[in-house]
């Protein structure tokens, strides 16, 4: 097998564009969820990044935008340029897990209005996390902690690519 059968022509292996999730840094639920998510083999295919680092940004801004909500409702997703949130950013994730997760993606026959109802049901059930954001990230495993973001790419220069913490 060739390297162009494994990458495509247009994208180089240097030029990986990891998924950015946006997520509530003092939420029970969603310290859970990004444990569990660098627990998996595609880990380096996503960037954490707490809500409360968007405050008065360009990213908040372009978020409330395109998809008309308050951040704090929401896990927020930024994939290839384009927004999604709700049971769609859960799908994107979920599909970006590979095999066995994204057999999720069955679930896109639904309408979107039915998946965040029970998005919705789900989100009810959040807590405030024990830890604060700054503890959770102490136990997170030195070699995964380039994986929270703190800091974000302009979000005026889409075309700029999030570098891989493997590239050079």
């Amino acid at each position: 097998m060739t390297e162009s059968m494994v990458v495509p022509l247009h994208e180089s292996a240097r030029e990986i564009r990891p998924m950015l999730i946006f997520f509530d840094g003092s939420c029970a639920m969603c310290h859970r969820s990004i444990r569990f998510l660098m627990r998996r083999p595609r880990v380096e295919s996503f960037r954490f990044v707490p809500l409360h680092t968007l405050a008065n940004t360009a990213w908040q801004h372009e978020i409330q935008l395109q998809l008309g909500h308050d951040l704090q409702t929401s896990i927020v997703v930024w994939r290839n340029g384009a927004f999604l949130n709700r049971s769609r950013a859960v799908l994107a994730i979920f599909v970006a897990l590979g095999f066995p997760w994204n057999m999720a993606a069955i679930l896109r026959i639904f309408p979107s209005t039915l998946l965040d109802f029970g998005y919705a049901l789900v989100a009810k059930s959040r807590r405030p996390a024990k830890k604060s954001f700054e503890q959770f990230c102490q136990i997170i495993p030195q070699s995964q902690r380039h994986l929270l973001q703190t800091e974000l790419p302009d979000i005026r220069d889409k075309s700029r690519s999030i570098q891989s913490a493997h590239s050079s």
